[in-house]
């Protein structure tokens, strides 16, 4: 008989091994099996079929075939179908990536290495036929071809499942995904944002979306949304897909199926034009391509679907309407703060994340408002970076019951998010110098933050004062070098005055930290207390207590 090896070395010869090892591992099992149907042809099988005929007669034993000829042809007809399968899975992302499945791609591999020891097998077992071939010699081959059948069946049944998925993903994207003709004559929202947005991100827009949707067919015929997903590489891996289809899955809205298909030159522009870094950014066009937002993310965080259409114009004359009061601060987040605003209670908004510093204040504006006679409420609402902290901060205020306090730790990430948008967007619309009064109270908010403990007066819905948690904490603990003054002026305005004044002796410094992946940071800026320009500084920070938001709640 033929020998397969031999056929196998004379193929490479002729194709050249250089060239060989640059083929792709499916055209190299194409040519393997080729080479096994030349070597063992019809003709060279029934060669093989005359000599085991006499195989009983020459060894004395009787030599059980058809079992050993049944495992050997399903045997090959599991590496045909494997080999066409693998085969046809590559020519149809050749022809179309739309859909990467990755997991199908990353098994292929493994298929192709069972199914060359599947055909190295089945060459083994034929050559073995025509020569020494007693009976338990036969019997170890035939359970070692019966071994490799389920093994290329598993995988050809997984292979062909993903073919399905593939064909059924292809007929979605053309029914669903990004048509043109959806877009037709509607102002368009680009989300553009990397695939590690928070899911929290997705809820409060997947809201904002519903919100504006279901207040009548007009507002769903004037605009919709597309997520277009931008990545560093184009190499799509398991964890990138499942990711992806996650986020997809969630989101109403249209989505860019394959992020890999966007080209390099398009991104560059992206993030040029849009100033687009990693956080997420929102571009509204109208239907005829025009840009009407750079970045209407900002006005919905601080307006929600109030500020529909999203349109630069609409964010001026939204601004235009507001003042420095504590409904815009704490907006219609939490109805029990608005509550005490309409009963005009003296009322404390305090944050950080010092425990001890929170007890002293809290314990002492108690006994400071029972001293004055003055209905007095405070509410804690965190701090805008180290979650964990605050987290554990909001559990010792609700065992030691010191105050009022948010329940989901979500209320904390939407007020500072709020108000860091609030700079943004002033930022954005170029109104983010000193002309502006809620700009500087904005700064101000924004610089207590970062520097640790903080609290703010309200005598109703109005906004006395603010400061940072040192002179607050001394304004309490000096109740009685000020108190003189409350029958004349009242107890907001005494307490504003001999605050102010601990504020102004302290001669804090201010900064501002801008992340590089906001896209927008002003060339100078001046500080909120002194009026000033800040010095410019580049600061490298790493703070792991900032875990994600996917694990944070």
């Amino acid at each position: 008989m033929i020998n397969f090896d031999q056929y196998f070395i004379d193929a490479i010869q002729v194709i050249n091994w250089h060239r060989w090892t640059h083929y792709r591992w499916d055209a190299k099992l194409a040519l393997i099996l080729a080479t096994f149907s030349l070597a063992y042809s019809p003709d060279e099988l029934e060669n093989s079929m005359d000599i085991l005929e006499q195989v009983p007669i020459i060894t004395g034993h009787s030599t059980p075939l058809k079992p050993i000829f049944n495992s050997l042809s399903k045997l090959i007809h599991s590496v045909l179908m494997l080999t066409r399968c693998t085969i046809q899975f590559k020519e149809l992302r050749s022809i179309s990536s739309e859909v990467p499945f990755i997991r199908a791609l990353n098994t292929i591999p493994t298929a192709i290495y069972w199914n060359v020891r599947g055909i190295i097998a089945c060459a083994a077992h034929i050559t073995c036929m025509g020569y020494e071939y007693e009976t338990l010699s036969a019997e170890i081959q035939s359970r070692e071809l019966s071994s490799l059948v389920p093994k290329i069946n598993n995988l050809l049944e997984f292979l062909t499942n993903q073919l399905e998925e593939y064909n059924r993903a292809l007929v979605k994207k053309k029914e669903t995904y990004l048509t043109l003709e959806v877009l037709r004559k509607r102002n368009v929202l680009l989300l553009v944002s990397g695939l590690d947005m928070s899911l929290d991100d997705v809820s409060f827009l997947e809201q904002i979306y519903t919100d504006t949707h279901v207040q009548g067919l007009r507002m769903e015929s004037l605009y919709d949304m597309v997520w277009v997903p931008i990545m560093e590489s184009n190499v799509m891996n398991t964890d990138f897909v499942k990711v992806l289809e996650d986020m997809m899955n969630i989101m109403p809205w249209h989505s860019v199926y394959n992020p890999s298909n966007i080209d390099r030159v398009v991104k560059k522009s992206i993030r040029d034009r849009w100033s687009f870094r990693n956080k997420p950014v929102i571009v509204v066009l109208d239907p005829q391509g025009r840009e009407l937002n750079l970045n209407a993310l900002h006005m919905m965080w601080i307006w929600g679907p109030f500020a529909f259409p999203f349109t630069t114009t609409r964010e001026k004359t939204m601004w235009r309407g507001e003042v420095w009061r504590l409904e815009f601060l704490v907006s219609g987040m939490d109805p029990i703060i608005l509550e005490w605003a309409r009963e005009n209670k003296y009322i404390f908004l305090y944050g950080g994340d010092d425990i001890e510093w929170i007890r002293k204040f809290t314990n002492n504006a108690r006994a400071m408002a029972k001293a004055a006679s003055i209905p007095l409420e405070m509410a804690y609402v965190g701090q805008s970076k180290k979650r964990e902290n605050v987290r554990r901060v909001m559990a010792t205020i609700n065992v030691e019951k010191l105050g009022y306090c948010w329940q989901d730790l979500r209320f904390v990430l939407f007020f500072w998010t709020r108000i860091e948008s609030m700079l943004f967007s002033k930022i954005q619309l170029k109104q983010a110098d000193d002309q502006d009064p809620i700009t500087r109270h904005i700064k101000k908010l924004l610089v207590y933050d970062k520097g640790g403990s903080w609290a703010l007066l309200c005598k109703g819905s109005q906004i006395m004062t603010y400061g940072h948690g040192s002179t607050m904490l001394q304004s309490f603990i000096d109740f009685n070098l000020w108190n003189e003054h409350i029958p004349k002026v009242g107890f907001d305005l005494a307490f504003k005055e001999y605050h102010d004044k601990l504020h102004g002796e302290g001669n804090n410094c201010c900064k501002f930290e801008f992340p590089v992946a906001v896209g927008r940071i002003p060339e100078t800026m001046r500080c909120p207390e002194c009026h000033r320009v800040m010095e410019k500084h580049t600061a490298f920070l790493c703070c792991h207590d900032q875990v994600g938001y996917l694990d944070t709640y």
